[in-house]
């Protein structure tokens, strides 16, 4: 088991327009969590602030948080269980440096570093003037091992990029089978593109929820203590114990589909061999007229799958570490369902949740100490 990892604080250094921004996301003075790191940050400002690149930094960061060194300067602060810590990536590094958040009471600290990373003469120098807060040794080798997201099941990076549905052709049946889920789950990533073009990934996720829990049924009725009960009492143990996903994702969607007349039919059938895929249902609530996906909205499309991915990737699984990032959630979409669609984020995912967005609807939804604005000074440089 890993321990916890949130994000307290980012500072970017020389970055095309983000030329020196520091953001602090833990929670303020007097505030309930003082100290904690945000639960969700939301980024606000006008076009070309950096609100994009800031998220696409910040995945690139998580990808690869031992070996990151695609800008000159950039510094994390970490929680890592109970402990807080800086990482500095730097371009002229091939390896992360780590220190303790003492370094802290050092003024101007990471511009003294960055000056040195570029000057490697007086390196040596530098390094011995920060050596008692560096991590090093027994401790810097098991952060290296620790600190990475894994693949498996406990890790979770999800990156939603801002973008126009255009899937006019979507099917109502999986484009994929059993064969390609038992396939993704057997080295499952941690990082997830969750878009247009990574819907397939949606149906895997899906197909694999449901046949995963048959399996578990079936394992149910094989336990000691089931061998004397009639099969149907198993069953409704069960069914009441473990919902089917498909069921649950029909609670979810009917925020967004109820208002329009429509509802996802959760009696599906089950995909029971490898080369069957399984079948997405709409129906009109009215006269229960059957009714294809592609038929929706851009925008209702776009709400549904983002939310269904994102519900797949983590329910029932014992995520410990999660983080989701958000581009432009209201593209194309109702103010009313923008609010149910972030009302109803925290319910199926507690990954540290970051946003960016041009919608006061969706800003109203943070608390101000959680909500990061960027501006543009005359001279062309992001600050906030």
């Amino acid at each position: 088991m890993h321990s916890s990892l949130r994000i307290c604080g980012v500072h970017i250094k020389k970055h095309g327009q983000l030329d020196d921004v520091y953001i602090n996301m833990a929670y303020p003075q007097g505030h309930p969590m003082e100290g904690e790191p945000l639960q969700k940050v939301c980024f606000v400002g006008i076009n070309g602030t950096g609100k994009s690149s800031l998220l696409q930094i910040l995945r690139d960061v998580l990808l690869d948080l031992i070996h990151y060194r695609e800008i000159d300067m950039l510094a994390l602060k970490l929680k890592v269980g109970n402990q807080l810590l800086y990482t500095v990536h730097t371009s002229t590094m091939p390896k992360v440096l780590m220190f303790k958040t003492e370094i802290e009471q050092e003024e101007r600290w990471l511009d003294k570093l960055m000056s040195t990373f570029l000057n490697t003469e007086n390196f040596t120098l530098q390094q011995y003037l920060y050596s008692r807060y560096l991590l090093q040794g027994h401790r810097y080798n098991q952060l290296v091992q620790e600190l990475p997201l894994k693949n498996g099941l406990t890790d979770r990076l999800i990156y939603s990029p801002s973008e126009l549905d255009t899937a006019n052709d979507l099917e109502d049946i999986a484009a994929t089978t059993l064969r390609d889920a038992e396939e993704l789950f057997s080295n499952f990533p941690f990082y997830h593109l969750v878009a247009e073009k990574t819907r397939g990934q949606f149906w895997k996720t899906a197909i694999y929820q449901e046949c995963s829990r048959d399996r578990q049924f079936r394992a149910c009725l094989d336990l000691p203590q089931n061998q004397d009960k009639k099969v149907s009492c198993i069953k409704s143990d069960f069914e009441q114990n473990n919902p089917r996903f498909l069921k649950k994702l029909a609670v979810r969607w009917s925020d967004f589909l109820t208002p329009q007349g429509l509802r996802l039919e959760p009696d599906m059938a089950v995909p029971t061999h490898l080369g069957q895929g399984m079948e997405l249902r709409l129906s009109k609530t009215f006269n229960a007229k059957k009714m294809a996906l592609n038929q929706l909205s851009a925008g209702t499309r776009r709400l549904l799958f983002t939310l269904g991915h994102i519900y797949a990737l983590f329910y029932n699984f014992n995520v410990q570490r999660g983080f989701l990032l958000i581009d432009g959630i209201e593209n194309n979409v109702h103010p009313d369902l923008i609010q149910k669609a972030l009302d109803a984020i925290p319910c199926i995912s507690d990954a540290q949740l970051f946003v960016s967005t041009h919608s006061p609807i969706v800003q109203a939804m943070f608390e101000p100490c959680e909500i990061v604005e960027l501006k543009r000074s005359v001279d062309g440089f992001v600050s906030c």
